[in-house]
């Protein structure tokens, strides 16, 4: 062989230099941490619906639960005309 092409041989089985694997690393680095940022938000966001979806159900309970004795107190038409929710007590 040649000189030249130990020269060209060493060149193609170098590899990465210091810098490129820096450069690498750094950018995997940046997507690591937008992905964990995107993992905490997330699970941040669902922990709050899922806290406002128990107080929700908490508040509902509350209100049929006064619903049911204030009807079994007498008191009757108690929701506005306008109002959607359903209010027919079946005995069970």
């Amino acid at each position: 062989m040649t000189k030249t092409a130990n020269i060209d041989k060493r060149n193609m089985e170098r590899g990465f230099s210091l810098i490129e694997l820096m450069i690498a690393m750094s950018l995997g680095l940046i997507l690591i941490g937008g992905v964990v940022n995107l993992f905490l938000a997330s699970s941040q966001t669902y922990r709050l619906q899922e806290s406002m979806f128990r107080v929700q159900e908490s508040g509902r309970f509350a209100l049929d639960f006064m619903l049911r004795d204030l009807r079994d107190a007498g008191f009757q038409n108690l929701l506005p005309e306008n109002s959607s929710r359903n209010t027919n007590i079946t005995a069970v």
